[in-house]
């Protein structure tokens, strides 16, 4: 679709190309299932959105200086991303999400939909890719990113890796 395109085009090269064969693939896997659709969704995101999306699920602490998990009786909304403004592939072109869409109810598949693991199986043949289903908290089985995202993002100056998220792991 043309609003795909778009959001393929905000990615930068190689990881565009990496990205664009993990969807042919991924839509490969599902030609012949008529009860998933793979969509494409969230490519390019400014640090705002990003900031706007760490904030979802959390509240100002006491002293109101940073975004803190409220009480478990009191959460209402769930968390996204783990990801501060500055702190995300999607802000440096070199994320995406592929989308498991049930048909029937045009809902995202439920995490604990076995479905959702043929993306990893996908994921799993392109290289430098990797996938938010293998992520050790907070699981995003939609989410693929370059492998090198980070190390790309120091070496070209930008803003917002703090000493802990320099090293991969």
């Amino acid at each position: 679709t043309i609003l795909e395109e778009k959001l393929f085009h905000e990615l930068d090269e190689p990881f565009r190309s990496r990205a664009l064969l993990c969807a042919y693939r991924l839509r490969e896997r599902f030609a012949q299932d008529p009860t998933v659709k793979v969509i494409v969704r969230d490519a390019y995101r400014d640090t705002d959105r990003q900031e706007a999306l760490f904030r979802q699920g959390r509240v100002l602490s006491k002293d109101g200086k940073t975004w803190v998990l409220p009480p478990v009786t009191e959460r209402h909304i769930p968390v996204v991303t783990r990801a501060k403004g500055g702190q995300s592939p999607h802000e440096y072109r070199r994320a995406i999400h592929l989308i498991l869409i049930d048909t029937a109810t045009r809902a995202w598949l439920k995490d604990r939909d076995k479905r959702w693991l043929d993306i990893g199986g996908v994921i799993s043949t392109v290289e430098h890719v990797n996938w938010g289903g293998n992520f050790q908290r907070l699981r995003d089985y939609a989410h693929i990113e370059c492998a090198d995202w980070r190390e790309l993002a120091i070496r070209r100056g930008w803003v917002g890796l703090g000493a802990d998220e320099r090293s991969p792991g």
